[in-house]
């Protein structure tokens, strides 16, 4: 099959930022001549190709599988562009088992449709730590989805797909966080736009990968196998490793001894320049690491890796292996227009007090048009056939405007279509309002931080009260009743600053919760498969998180302080020992033979004591 290059460039519609331009290839090799069981997610030209020519299948109801490949498919063509606009790419590679009755394909198409429906909902101005969760959880309502599709059917128990997605964030100063998740034995690379150095941030889901983190291996050797022409080329003691380099033990839709697929997620910092492929193993499997480097430093493109791997694979030498072919290159450019001034706020997303006030007006419009739009469906409602129309109950503009929307059916889309977009804007009011909480329950703990700070004083002075007590000796019980009464303070002032401190966070706690019922109502209305509760999750994960983490530290500060206080307290008094023994044995009546008792050894101690001639 010839391959073609498709581009999708994408530029940032704000000044300052590195335009992206993205390339996808794709092939079946001679392993599966009638099907592709990669995907790259979003890739028009596949989603089109499969419509006009549906793959061949072997499964035993193959037509309710196709009828699934179809669904997911309109689901990813409705997301497409949108996941494009966002910086969200992707590779997976279906895995069909013994047999190869092409189950691998339905896995990857289940798997790409459910990815692109989650993270389309994902905001555009999200940030890494954001972005990495979001694919986090996608990557794990697809592996739902495959397991879920194939519990009842024998024949589709051995697929799966692995999957590597990328979410592009445009810090803006040329530089960009790459959140992404990996699962399988699909890679992530990253070439240097400066040095030409390439890496691979990801470790296959395999054998091989498994001996690197059990620490059988160090990452070097893990390298050199996963890049050696051939097995001869390695020492004895690495060679078993590549014989079972393909075996993956880690894919999505299957679960490895009970367990959920391994899905590893981060951030990778890229800048201008630089370059990231998304393979599945149909590239780096015929190619080494070095040999993808070479064609991207002289400035290769996507179909130029795929071809070449594709010319390893069917020469049947050194590395090489029939498979699928796919990879998606995305080149930041190298060169950025000079950054234009903004208004306060505009960074990153952040919405500007403008911004907010013009949200607000496209609700209060959208409910205002929401209710015209009721009316209209009500009038409609009246011209059914059957029933009577009241003098003036219809103007001409009223049935013009039914007339243009096409009746009952008409409205009630647009009316699905305002809802949508009023909810979209109150989330991002809501998201907004909630982000203003976490301020001020900031505030309050840099509150509860001064009082713990103020406290600390007066213990310190406490101390220093009590250690004049003692320093004075226990003979003087004023001092001493001062000395522990000083330390009962001590104890007591920790008991109220830890009470000041539970009362500041409860009431941070309060002014948060209005945010979160507000967010709340809304992800009831939206549901969606982003479940938008993982926001408000978040908030009150690191809401609670925050509150327990002060408590304990308050707690271990207290009693920190009290075995200091005890502890000094004990020493003085060993220290004074000696001292009040030698007082006490000064006051006290002697006794034995200092007191005038005769000393029955007198006698033979004084003629030891006479000198002799």
């Amino acid at each position: 099959m010839a391959i073609e290059s498709r581009r999708h460039p994408t530029e940032s519609r704000e000044a300052g930022r590195a335009p992206i331009d993205v390339s996808i290839e794709s092939k079946a090799s001679s392993g599966h001549p009638d099907r592709n069981e990669d995907a790259a997610l979003g890739d028009a030209n596949r989603l089109a190709g499969e419509k006009e020519t549906p793959p061949v299948l072997h499964t035993s109801d193959a037509a309710a599988d196709l009828e699934a490949i179809r669904q997911a498919a309109e689901q990813e063509e409705k997301t497409a562009d949108d996941l494009k606009s966002k910086g969200i790419y992707g590779t997976l590679d279906g895995v069909s088992g013994r047999g190869s009755n092409g189950s691998g394909l339905v896995a990857s198409r289940l798997a790409s449709g459910k990815i692109a429906e989650i993270m389309s909902h994902m905001p555009a101005d999200a940030n890494a730590e954001r972005a990495r969760r979001s694919i986090d959880a996608a990557m794990k309502a697809a592996h739902q989805k495959v397991a879920e599709y194939k519990k009842d059917r024998p024949d589709l128990q051995e697929m799966a797909t692995t999957a590597d997605v990328i979410k592009l964030i445009d810090n803006g100063d040329g530089t960009f966080d790459a959140a992404y998740g990996h699962c399988g034995d699909s890679r992530i690379y990253v070439m240097d736009g400066e040095s030409g150095q390439i890496r691979c941030e990801t470790v296959d889901d395999g054998y091989a990968g498994q001996v690197l983190r059990d620490g059988k291996i160090n990452r070097e050797q893990y390298d050199q196998v996963m890049n050696a022409p051939d097995m001869d080329s390695l020492p004895k003691e690495l060679k078993v490793f590549y014989k079972y380099r393909n075996v993956v033990t880690d894919v999505i839709g299957m679960e490895n001894e009970g367990k959920e697929p391994r899905i590893t997620t981060g951030v990778i910092k890229v800048k201008k320049g630089d370059k990231i492929l998304i393979s599945s193993d149909g590239i780096h499997d015929n190619l080494t690491q070095q040999q993808i480097a070479d064609i991207l430093r002289a400035g290769g493109s996507m179909a130029d890796v795929a071809a070449a791997a594709a010319k390893v694979a069917d020469s049947g030498e050194g590395r090489a292996k029939p498979d699928d072919i796919t990879g998606s290159l995305i080149e930041i450019g190298a060169a950025a227009p000079e950054k234009k001034g903004g208004k306060p706020g505009s960074e990153r997303g952040e919405p500007t007090a403008e911004q907010l006030g013009q949200w607000q007006k496209e609700v209060e419009g959208a409910g205002a048009e929401i209710a015209r739009l009721e009316g209209l469906k009500k009038t409609a409602g009246s011209l059914e056939p059957g029933r009577r129309i009241q003098p003036g109950q219809v103007t001409a503009k009223d049935m013009e405007m039914i007339r243009q929307l096409g009746g009952i059916e008409g409205i009630d889309q647009r009316l699905r279509d305002w809802k949508a977009y009023s909810l979209g804007r109150e989330y991002q009011l809501a998201k907004h309002d909630m982000e203003e909480k976490r301020q001020e329950v900031g505030m309050s703990l840099e509150q509860i931080k001064a009082e713990v700070e103020k406290q600390k004083k007066i213990v310190d002075w406490q101390k220093q009260v009590a250690n004049v007590a003692r320093s004075k000796g226990p003979g003087n019980p004023v001092l001493a009743g001062a000395s522990m009464q000083a330390l009962a303070s001590v104890e007591e002032r920790m008991r109220l600053s830890q009470e000041s401190a539970a009362d500041i966070l409860k009431q941070a706690e309060t002014t948060a919760a209005e945010s979160r019922r507000k967010i709340a109502a809304l992800e009831a209305v939206i549901g969606s498969e982003v479940q938008l509760s993982k926001i408000a999750d978040e908030w009150r994960q690191v809401e609670e998180q925050r509150r327990a983490d002060h408590l304990k530290a308050e707690e271990q500060r207290q009693q920190a302080s009290r075995q200091e206080v005890h502890r000094a307290f004990e020493q003085k008094t060993a220290a004074d020992q000696p001292i009040v023994e030698q007082r006490r044995a000064a006051t006290e009546p002697k006794q034995g033979p200092a007191a005038g008792k005769p000393d029955p050894l007198a006698r033979l101690k004084g003629w030891f004591s006479k000198k002799r001639p």
